[in-house]
């Protein structure tokens, strides 16, 4: 009895230490938006849709100048992100670094909130400028 025991005891010690570290679905979801931590990705934007008052789905025109817009996130201590004009501008003035700010996913890792350095634009949408949560529908990665 007295070697069961400790036998027991070190069995049960090894394989519940030997269990895998779960991933939660928002550290997923952040892998997928900006990489492993320390990188980033960049996206552009085809298509959105906004949900109004909880029911109908919009979608929203995107005007061409937005098109070409580079999204680039940052899997970092702050979860930065930047969005930065390309060719087509929407206002001659544009700087090419047009927005920057920080975003999170929800732990579910269903919702992104998004929060922009930039309180307010002229000529030009404000993408992000969003501090509730938005539903990610659809992220596809493509070359």
């Amino acid at each position: 009895m007295k070697i069961i025991t400790p036998l027991f005891l070190a069995a049960l010690l090894f394989f519940s230490s030997c269990q895998d570290d779960e991933v939660l679905p928002a550290e997923a979801k952040a892998k997928l938006l900006a990489g492993n931590p320390g990188a980033s990705k960049t996206w552009k934007l085809i298509n959105g849709t906004i949900q109004v008052n909880g029911l109908d789905v919009v979608e929203r025109d995107i005007d061409p100048c937005q098109l070409d817009d580079l999204f680039k996130f940052t899997n970092n201590g702050d979860q930065t992100y930047e969005l930065r004009g390309s060719f087509l501008k929407c206002n001659e003035d544009d700087d090419e670094l047009l927005e920057t700010g920080n975003w999170a996913f929800t732990l579910d890792g269903s919702m992104v909130i998004i929060l922009s350095d930039k309180t307010s634009f002229t000529g030009l949408f404000n993408y992000w400028n969003m501090p509730f949560p938005a539903e990610v529908i659809s992220l596809t990665e493509t070359d």
